[in-house]
């Protein structure tokens, strides 16, 4: 998945201080009283639904609450409306992340609480229900038996800057960007970001947030690459820090290259389809990843190979250093 909301909120929230600082400032008061967050620890993999990944991206922690394990669940919600049915999607959700323990504990007889959180950056104010019994009808007499639970909401468009700006130096600013991400102004949205940036004393925190800043500043940005370039370059001058300008040259560069890199694949992979129909998975993977030089390769050995294990044969070859 290349949406640059989920890369940026997957590389942020995946820093273990930055989620700390997160659950800290936002989480209820008693259970961040309670919780010990040096037993903080990251789930890997996704639990959002398929056909959902476009819009939703997931983080878990598995922290001790109380002495027992429980699961902190957030959910980045990056589209431009509300869900009117996330408590429901949560639900399905929190149902696979429940399977997948059950999957790894077959002898378990117990099921450890999810905490769902959902951060969200939308213009539109949020108006879905927050209880998934609001979304049932029919209650009266059924409510006894209609499962029930409520998610905790971040809608950062209704926080002021000041409760924004409550966590650490590398929360404020990620937070920031997510919240003024779609401004129509480019210059301001990245001079504030600047501004803020600048403030993280430790120089290889303040390195990992500007290229973070700069990153998705750039990809998520629905303007001329060259343009929002020249934006940095300018607020880099006013607050008079070099290193901004040199990170936005080098993330500049990064991009330019992954895109020959995607476009090549993208040719490259038509060929390969047209030469031997359906492709191996394991060899679509390679034609994904691969750089520049190794794509080069392929294609002009594509029209030797006789068939697709031919293909297969080559690439393995390349891989442990002999020639086709």
């Amino acid at each position: 998945m290349n949406n640059p909301h989920d890369i940026a909120f997957k590389t942020a929230f995946r820093r273990k201080d930055l989620a700390i600082s997160f659950f800290r400032h936002y989480l209820p008061e008693e259970i961040v009283r309670d919780t010990d967050f040096g037993t903080l620890e990251l789930i890997n993999g996704s639990y959002v639904d398929e056909a959902f990944a476009e819009s939703h991206s997931d983080i878990v922690y598995r922290v001790r609450l109380r002495g027992k394990d429980v699961f902190l669940y957030i959910l980045f919600e990056h589209q431009s409306t509300p869900d009117r049915m996330m408590a429901f999607r949560l639900l399905c959700y929190m149902v696979n992340l429940w399977r997948d323990y059950i999957a790894q504990h077959p002898k378990t007889k117990h099921l450890p609480a999810i905490l769902p959180l959902v951060l969200y950056h939308g213009k539109q104010r949020w108006n879905a229900p927050l209880s998934f019994r609001e979304m049932v009808t029919g209650g009266g007499d059924f409510r006894e038996y209609v499962p029930d639970f409520i998610y905790r909401l971040y809608d950062l468009g209704r926080h002021g800057n000041d409760l924004l700006r409550s966590g650490n130096a590398a929360l404020n600013v990620t937070l920031h960007l997510f919240r003024h991400i779609f401004d129509a102004e480019s210059g301001t949205v990245f001079g504030q970001t600047a501004d803020m940036v600048i403030e993280i004393e430790d120089a290889g925190l303040f390195a990992e947030t500007l290229r973070w800043a700069v990153t998705y500043f750039l990809n998520a940005r629905n303007e001329d690459a060259g343009e929002l370039i020249k934006i940095i370059s300018r607020e880099a001058g006013r607050v008079g820090d070099e290193r901004i300008r040199r990170e936005a040259m080098t993330a500049a560069e990064q991009l330019r290259k992954q895109g020959e890199v995607l476009g090549a694949s993208g040719i490259i992979l038509k060929q390969a389809r047209k030469r031997f129909g359906k492709l191996s998975p394991v060899l679509e993977q390679k034609l994904r990843k691969s750089d520049l030089d190794m794509l080069d390769k392929f294609g002009e050995a594509i029209f030797d190979f006789r068939d697709l294990k031919d293909a297969e044969k080559w690439w393995e070859e390349q891989e442990n250093g002999g020639n086709a």
